[in-house]
């Protein structure tokens, strides 16, 4: 008999030990919660599983998206605090998720960064300032040069017609000294538009192009389709083939020229990411190719009213940095090519950037 009342004081002493310990386990297993979210839900994490592909492949005009829903189970050991960069304190299990957690294991709540899980191109390493690239444009343009020879013919034969050459070089890669191809100028590549569209080679037979140099009759400066058409040509597969090194040649010194009676105009590409979401708003459909136009058509509009004085060439200008300016970036030179200096918009006004000699 005393043995089976102190069995029973036993039991209903560790009992709540045992109970609390057990819900504690349950709570504990239970919490799910969302990668990067405070709430203790359970959500999927997009992971991509197509094949790679480059992203910037206009085959179609938009980056491979194919996904599968991965879900990424997380317990969470004490709330934490995240700080500016990361979630309280969180284990992970079922798999590895590109980035990292960051936080501590302290009290409150936080948000936990894991990072992307589609492995995209690293950008270009182009580092180079608008005075750096007006110097480039200065140099491209030497004279007796190809591709001044090719501007001169240009400015030349274009007074009622479009007429350009692609800017290429002979041999990849190009060493220390450039030697440029000798391309024929040719007139517009579609009469029904008179607009110039560039023939994209990379190969040692047909050449690598680096760039394209064009006249523009009416003597306006850059227009929506020369801003963004340089986007497409990173889908060339010669070019693809060549690896990072070309790619990255390539973005750090493609040019778009423009040629007008009394003026020359470079666009370079600052941030290709951004350029090829400018490409696909731009080319989405007509009725938004007409918007673009006609926006461009507006800030040109707006830049006459402010500066009656400014030439149309530059009017363009306004436009596109106006709109593409997060993208690209404009060097002015005079008719000869030469002089290049950046542009800008200063205080609603465009002007020019001052450059150290």
């Amino acid at each position: 008999m005393k043995k089976i009342i102190l069995l029973v004081i036993v039991f209903f002493n560790i009992f709540p030990y045992i109970s609390n310990k057990t819900v504690s386990m349950v709570g504990v297993q239970s919490a799910m919660a969302e990668i990067g979210s405070e709430k203790g839900e359970k959500k999927p994490i997009l992971a991509d599983t197509s094949t790679k592909k480059s992203t910037t492949d206009t085959s179609t005009n938009k980056n491979d998206t194919s996904k599968v829903h991965v879900y990424q189970t997380v317990t969470v050991v004490s709330g934490g605090t995240g700080g500016s960069s990361g979630g309280g304190g969180v284990t992970t299990s079922g798999g590895t998720v590109g980035g990292t957690l960051t936080g501590s294991a302290t009290s409150g709540t936080g948000s936990t960064d894991l990072g992307s899980s589609t492995q995209n191109p690293p950008p270009s390493t182009n580092t180079s300032t608008p005075c750096d690239d007006a110097k480039k444009d200065n140099n491209l343009f030497k004279r007796k040069s190809i591709p001044q020879k090719q501007h001169d013919q240009i400015q030349k034969n274009t007074t009622k017609n479009e007429y350009g050459a692609e800017v290429k070089l002979a041999a990849f890669p190009p060493g220390n000294t450039p030697t440029f191809k000798d391309v024929a100028v040719h007139p517009n590549s579609n009469p029904s538009t008179n607009t110039f569209t560039p023939n994209f080679t990379w190969n040692s037979t047909d050449g690598y192009t680096i760039g394209s140099d064009h006249g523009h009759p009416g003597n306006t400066g850059p227009s929506p389709a020369d801003l963004v058409n340089a986007h497409e040509f990173l889908s060339n597969s010669d070019l693809v083939a060549g690896g990072k090194d070309a790619i990255d040649y390539f973005k750090d010194n493609f040019t778009t020229t423009i040629t007008t009676d009394d003026a020359t105009y470079i666009v370079r590409v600052t941030d290709w990411d951004k350029l090829g979401k400018l490409y696909d708003d731009y080319y989405k459909n007509a009725e938004s190719e007409k918007n673009g136009n006609d926006d461009y058509q507006l800030y040109r509009q707006e830049c006459k009213n402010k500066d009656p004085d400014v030439s149309l060439g530059d009017q363009s200008v306004y436009a596109a940095l106006k709109l593409y300016g997060n993208a690209i970036s404009i060097a002015k030179g005079d008719g000869t090519a030469s002089d290049f200096t950046p542009m800008k918009i200063a205080d609603g006004h465009l002007a020019s950037v001052p450059c150290p000699n």
